[in-house]
């Protein structure tokens, strides 16, 4: 927060401050759930692309040629290998959900910064308003006892009065 703030802004300027700190450590995580699914999203197109491409070789000519043996160990490879990728589907929605949260969490964290420091402007705004009507006050109170001063000093005894 900017400048010296009077004593009743203070709390309200800490508590911007650590909403903005929340908001930035919300940010901060959101982005590094952001990477991590990315990841497990690349990591899961290498799984399916891997099990294409063996899968097109499979097709292209060895299963035909196969012996039963070499059949049921290419089957038991193909199981595990979508097992595998159904594990790591697994992973990547549990990833989206953890984004959406975090995501949710920043938007809280950013709308709770946003708020406060509106609160904040419209305080200061209302101290500001106080603070010209004062001024305003004191500066007319001043003009109305100099008016009564200077027409005190010219109604000086000695000098004829209408």
């Amino acid at each position: 927060c900017q400048g010296v703030l009077m004593p009743p802004l203070r709390a309200l300027a800490l508590a911007i401050d650590q909403a903005t700190q929340q908001r930035n450590d919300a940010v901060a995580a959101f982005l590094k759930l952001q990477i991590a699914c990315q990841g497990a999203q690349d990591q899961m197109a290498q799984l399916e692309g891997y099990a294409r491409e063996t899968e097109s070789r499979w097709a292209l000519g060895a299963r035909s040629t196969a012996d039963l043996e070499s059949v049921q160990h290419y089957d038991h490879f193909m199981a595990r290998l979508q097992q595998a990728v159904g594990m790591q589907q697994g992973v990547v929605a549990e990833q989206l959900q953890a984004l959406a949260t975090a995501r949710q969490r920043w938007m809280a964290a950013e709308i709770r910064a946003a708020s406060l420091q509106r609160l904040l402007d419209k305080r200061r705004a209302e101290l500001a308003r106080i603070q010209n009507r004062l001024e305003q006050k004191q500066l007319e109170e001043l003009s109305a006892l100099l008016f009564r001063r200077l027409h005190e000093n010219s109604e000086t005894p000695g000098t004829p009065g209408p």
